[in-house]
């Protein structure tokens, strides 16, 4: 068996993984944030998404593009692990200044 086989939580899931809860953490933030101050869930949801959905969007073309035009999905993972990083910093830094 290789190394890889042998692995019983490799990357691939944790990015996945961790992807997932980073996105459902900002959303839920997000949301909580905008229902604050007043407005309805609908506009809250929107505002919310436009927080995941982006990342998510450019996880994907980024993937498509690297993997020449064909959908990988450890490629999708982490990039979409990484970028939800970024967009996590992006988003506690905005947050902590206003």
């Amino acid at each position: 068996m290789s190394k890889n086989n042998k692995d019983l939580i490799n990357f691939n899931q944790i990015a996945l993984f961790g992807a997932i809860i980073i996105s459902i953490l900002i959303f839920i933030f997000e949301f909580s944030h905008i229902i604050g101050l007043g407005l309805s869930g609908g506009q809250a949801f929107a505002f919310a998404i436009g927080y995941v959905a982006p990342p998510t969007i450019i996880a994907l073309v980024l993937s498509f593009v690297f993997n020449k035009f064909k959908f990988n999905n450890q490629s999708f993972n982490k990039f979409w692990f990484w970028i939800m990083i970024i967009t996590l910093i992006t988003y506690v830094a905005n947050s902590l200044v206003s």
